[in-house]
């Protein structure tokens, strides 16, 4: 009965892993390659990925652009220390 419950659980905790690992947004360097401006779902402002402004903000208040119209179009700005187009 003990490892009959041992595996049961073994086979959750590793079905959980699994779905997990296939969660989540695409790779950075696929998201950087696709979209070329970053800018925080807290504010209006969009940067170059490389921008020191841009590297603080957190993963999950990241939104993408793929051009300056795109972010214009959401009601963004460009970042006056990295200046992006637009």
């Amino acid at each position: 009965m003990r490892l009959r419950r041992k595996l049961a659980i073994l086979s959750v905790l590793l079905l959980l892993a699994l779905i997990l690992s296939s969660c989540g947004s695409q790779p950075a360097n696929q998201q950087q390659q696709q979209y070329k401006f970053v800018g925080s779902i807290h504010s209006n402002i969009y940067h170059y990925p490389d921008c020191k402004w841009a590297q603080r903000i957190k993963p999950e208040n990241q939104i993408w652009f793929s051009s300056p119209e795109e972010a214009k179009a959401a009601g963004y700005r460009p970042c006056r220390v990295c200046r992006p187009p637009g």
